[in-house]
């Protein structure tokens, strides 16, 4: 066994995200816009954080760059 073994099996990567949500803690209200008309109060300051796995199918190096993704499926679809 290596002492470098990654901790995940090839192509799967741990995720981690985090904010605030109305950072200046702002009070302010909206309306619904269905039959009771309705005022919501918006949210105070939230602080989140998530945690997930992704996995990627294909390694980087085997992706087709983008434009030329697009310019070939332009190409077929110009043909009927």
């Amino acid at each position: 066994m290596d002492a470098h073994e990654d901790p995940l099996p090839r192509g799967w990567r741990l995720e981690f995200t985090g904010g605030i949500k109305n950072i200046a803690d702002v009070r302010y209200f909206s309306r619904t816009d269905d039959r009771n008309a309705g005022i919501l109060v918006g949210r105070p300051r939230t602080f989140y954080l998530n945690m997930g796995f992704a996995h990627d199918f294909l390694p980087t190096n085997a992706r087709e760059p983008r434009k030329r993704r697009r310019r070939r499926e332009m190409a077929w679809n110009a043909g009927f």
